[in-house]
């Protein structure tokens, strides 16, 4: 009869913490890099290049820390440019209009009227927040017409 009873007692035992491992959730909030393509939409300019200006606050995690990021891209002749972001995580996403063709030459000639290398808030055409995630291929941004 007691050996009847710790068979159950050890079984039941199994049982508890096979339950407990699968209840958990390891698929919260991973972050994973991926590559991501912003196409900037605007009907009324075909040739106009785009200076991207892309930040997020990071985000840490228990396993994983991405820290703040800010940077500048400048669009392709086709208006979208490729980059890497994390998923998971909320981006800001802000667009000026540029005659610059890179960040090279972006950063290379001196800017009318000012010596800052960042836009000008009063020249923003656009702005847009979003949090990618394994879907997000592409973000669209749709200009209003000036």
């Amino acid at each position: 009869m007691n050996r009847h009873r710790s068979h159950i007692m050890i079984i039941g035992f199994i049982l508890s913490i096979t339950l407990m491992a699968c209840g958990r959730s390891d698929t919260v909030d991973t972050l994973k890099k991926m590559e991501v393509t912003i196409q900037i939409e605007d009907a009324t300019n075909a040739e106009q290049r785009y200076l991207i200006h892309i930040m997020t606050d990071g985000k840490e995690t228990d396993k994983t820390t991405v820290l703040p990021q800010n940077m500048s891209l400048i669009t392709n002749d086709k208006k979208e440019i490729t980059t890497s972001l994390y998923t998971n995580i909320p981006y800001t996403i802000r667009v000026y209009k540029t005659d610059k063709k890179s960040m090279d030459e972006y950063f290379s000639k001196p800017k009318s009227g000012s010596s800052e290398t960042e836009p000008q808030k009063d020249n923003l055409l656009a702005s847009k927040t979003i949090t990618p995630t394994q879907d997000t291929k592409i973000i669209k941004i749709t200009l209003p017409k000036q």
